[in-house]
C-alpha cells in the first residue's frame, strides 16, 4: 500500500490515500487539506499540486468528499477571490 508523498503515513483498508493527477504519487486526508489551506494562505500555491511538474494540480472536485463542508465552502470563496484579475 502507498505511502503519503508529504508525511509518510501508511495507507489501509479503511484510509485510501488519493492517487494524484501525475500517477506517481499519493497524499492522505489530513495533507490534502493542509495543500489547499497553503493555497488559501498564498496564491503562488493555487492550484494545489503534489509535484511541480507544469500542469500537474489537485482540483477541489477530485477531494471534495475527502474534506469538510465548511473547508470546501471556504475554499470556493476563495477560488472566486483568486479568479478577479488584479488592477
Amino acid at each position: 500500500m502507498p505511502d503519503c508523498l508529504v508525511c509518510g503515513d501508511e495507507e489501509t483498508e479503511s484510509t485510501k490515500h488519493f492517487r494524484t493527477v501525475c500517477n506517481d504519487h499519493y497524499l492522505c486526508n489530513e495533507c490534502i487539506k493542509n495543500a489547499f489551506e497553503l493555497a488559501m494562505k498564498d496564491e503562488k500555491y493555487y492550484f494545489p499540486s503534489c509535484c511541480r511538474r507544469r500542469g500537474v494540480s489537485i482540483l477541489l472536485a477530485e477531494v471534495e468528499d475527502r474534506l469538510p463542508a465548511d473547508f470546501v465552502e471556504e475554499y470556493r470563496e476563495k477560488e472566486q477571490e483568486y479568479s478577479v484579475p488584479r488592477r
